[in-house]
């Protein structure tokens, strides 16, 4: 019970933007009495980040990709691409920010598995702090780079508006 106590407390401090209220001694002493669930449960959400990371990184790789060879296309046709060009930089900036947020996030992350919970667990408490707003960083980003697709599939609509004059 008491594991299963540790898991769900690690994975919402992670995982919830709001911070704990409880006391901090409390916190301690379940940390060091149940570091090894604490631990098991952070290299669950790790495995899980790591193939989340590599799926996204994967399609915005493809967007970027799709987007660069539209803009391409629109400047072969002559038809104004500024905006498009405007909005595919900002995303690959997002992209590679993205990337560096979530490799800051790793090494963020390793260093909390890597520190002893049972010798250390205010170490471990602040380490941990730390992991979660690089990872609220993360999350930041993606939905940024959200907003930009959904600004650049509105873009292509209103050009297919004006050229057709109907939404395509």
């Amino acid at each position: 019970m008491k594991k299963f106590i540790i898991s769900v407390i690690i994975a919402s401090f992670i995982m919830s933007p709001v911070a704990f209220a409880v006391d901090m001694v409390i916190n301690f002493e379940i940390i060091r009495t149940n570091c090894n669930a604490a631990r098991s449960t952070i290299q669950r959400i790790v495995s899980v980040d790591k193939i989340t990371r590599i799926n996204r990184g994967w399609t915005y790789d493809r967007m970027g990709k799709l987007f660069t060879n539209f803009n391409e296309r629109l400047r072969q046709n002559r038809i104004d691409n500024q905006q498009f060009v405007e909005l595919s930089g900002k995303f690959n900036q997002a992209t590679a920010a993205f990337r560096a947020n979530y490799d800051d996030y790793k090494n963020s992350i390793e260093y909390v598995i890597n520190t002893d919970c049972t010798v250390r667990p205010s170490d471990f408490y602040d380490a941990l702090k730390v992991a979660r707003a690089k990872r609220q960083k993360i999350n930041d980003k993606i939905i940024e780079l959200d907003d930009i697709i959904v600004r650049y599939h509105t873009a292509v609509n209103e050009l297919s508006q004006s050229l057709y004059g109907e939404k395509q």
